[in-house]
This record gives structure tokens, C-alpha cells and sequence, in this order.
């Protein structure tokens, strides 16, 4: 009962909005359905240019930002390297404070990475969550949509669904959690080849 006063207020508040425009007026009469099919349709259309918004300020960070991500990770992964790298290599010439601080300043850099990827790699998930509700809604309410939302919601899904939002170090790869993975085998791989040089 109370969903079906809700859906009766919502419905309201949407005519009482748009009461005056003749095109809202008309686009119901040849629509032929029914009033919240097309208040649906609504809000469809504005989740939609929501997303479109989101993904276009993404873009828009991912174009000044993106370098400074790819020489930031660079800087991490070279930085944790030299730090862990230098006390296990000359640990006999080391006093025990100057290995404590470069070990403590590796640590520093190694969380900040794994914050910095955490935080920007929960983002291209997300992306791939809203791009499959949105084709299996498409899937199930087929035969219920206005047909003017077809065109919208496919063009989302053709342009999102290969290139989901994400953040990403200026194109060369999207930041999620599993590059944090793969930094950090990055690391312990140099690791092990620069402790191997002699």
C-alpha cells in the first residue's frame, strides 16, 4: 500500500512539473501508456544523463590528471624499489637508523600506493555493475519501454560497455585493484633481479 502511494505521489509530482508543457502532454496521448511507464521513462532518461555526465568528468580528469598518474605510479614503483633494494643490498655499510628509515619510508610510499589504487580502482567496477543492470534491464523490460529510449540506452551500452568509466594512467592502462597486483609483482620482480646483479 504504501509503494503504490509513493509510486501515486512521484507520478504527481511529475505532472505537476511538467503540466504546462504541451510536448509532455502530447508525448503521453501517442504514447498510449500508462502514466508511470512514461514518469519510468524519466527517470531512465536522467539516470542516464547522469551517467553520461559522470563518464564525461571522468574523461575530462583522466585527460589533465592521467600523466601525472603515469609518472606518479612510475615514481612509487621506482621509489619502493631503491628503498627496499638499497638496505638489503649494502646492509653491512648501513648503521641500523638509516636502514629503519629507509625501510619506514619504503612502507610510507608502498601504502600510499595501495591507497592510490584502492581509491581510484573501485571506480571501473562500478562502471561494469552499471553497465550490466542497464542491459539486463534493457533485457527484461524490452517489450515495456517507450521506444524512444532504445536509441539512448544502446548508445551507452555500445560506447561503456568496451570502455567502462575508469580512471587510468593517460591511456596506458585502467586503474583497478588489480593493478595494484600487478605493481606489486612489478616490485618484487625488480627486486629480485636487481639484488641478482652484481
Amino acid at each position: 500500500m504504501a509503494a503504490e502511494e509513493t509510486d501515486v505521489g512521484i507520478i504527481d509530482d511529475v505532472v505537476d512539473q511538467n503540466k504546462d508543457s504541451e510536448e509532455f502532454k502530447s508525448d503521453l496521448i501517442r504514447s498510449q501508456l500508462p502514466l508511470s511507464a512514461e514518469v519510468s521513462s524519466h527517470r531512465i532518461m536522467g539516470i542516464l544523463n547522469g551517467i553520461q555526465k559522470l563518464a564525461q568528468l571522468v574523461s575530462d580528469v583522466n585527460g589533465s590528471m592521467g600523466p601525472l598518474l603515469l609518472v606518479d605510479f612510475g615514481h612509487l614503483i621506482l621509489v619502493i624499489c631503491a628503498l627496499v633494494f638499497l638496505p638489503l643490498k649494502k646492509a653491512e655499510g648501513f648503521e641500523w637508523n638509516d636502514a629503519l628509515v629507509l625501510a619506514g619510508n619504503a612502507m610510507l610510499f608502498t601504502i600510499r600506493l595501495i591507497l592510490l589504487t584502492i581509491c581510484l580502482g573501485d571506480v571501473y567496477p562500478a562502471g561494469v555493475e552499471v553497465n550490466t543492470r542497464m542491459a539486463k534491464f534493457m533485457t527484461s523490460q524490452a517489450a515495456s519501454l517507450h521506444p524512444r529510449l532504445f536509441t539512448p540506452i544502446l548508445a551507452h551500452l555500445s560506447v561503456f560497455s568496451a570502455n567502462p568509466v575508469s580512471f587510468n594512467a593517460w591511456g596506458f592502462f585502467p586503474i583497478t585493484r588489480g593493478t595494484l597486483l600487478a605493481t606489486l609483482s612489478l616490485i618484487s620482480t625488480y627486486i629480485v633481479v636487481l639484488l641478482q646483479a652484481k
